[in-house]
């Protein structure tokens, strides 16, 4: 509740840009794809840019049509890479092979970018 009525107060401004930083990471999984697709609406209603900061691989690909990869420190980008744009519910977009195949390809990603970071500490 405490999320929607945070929300709620940054819309009723009707921002150009919203930075959400981890914003349903302590919700159970069904309140988190109902929040998702809450946000998925009000997105496209308030045609706002939402830049959405998230440790959650499919949270990122479902609410995002641009997913940038960090670095851990200084916080460079590593890498941006384009996704669908949702278009359906979450606990639908999530079951896709598609879908999947992206968050797999992130994982890789990462993982190898991890890889080298540490290949490089020595």
């Amino acid at each position: 509740m405490r999320q929607r009525v945070a929300i709620a107060r940054t819309l009723i401004l009707r921002p150009r840009i919203i930075l959400m930083d981890e914003p349903f990471g302590a919700l159970d999984p069904a309140t988190r794809m109902l929040m998702q697709d809450n946000l998925v609406s009000l997105w496209r209603e308030l045609e706002a840019t939402i830049f959405l900061v998230t440790h959650s691989i499919e949270e990122a690909v479902y609410l995002g049509d641009r997913i940038f990869i960090l670095s851990s420190s200084p916080g460079t980008i590593l890498r941006e890479m384009p996704v669908p744009a949702p278009d359906r519910p979450a606990k639908e977009m999530q079951r896709e092979e598609s879908f999947q195949d992206i968050v797999f390809e992130i994982r890789d990603t990462i993982e190898k970018l991890e890889a080298s970071d540490r290949a490089g500490d020595d």
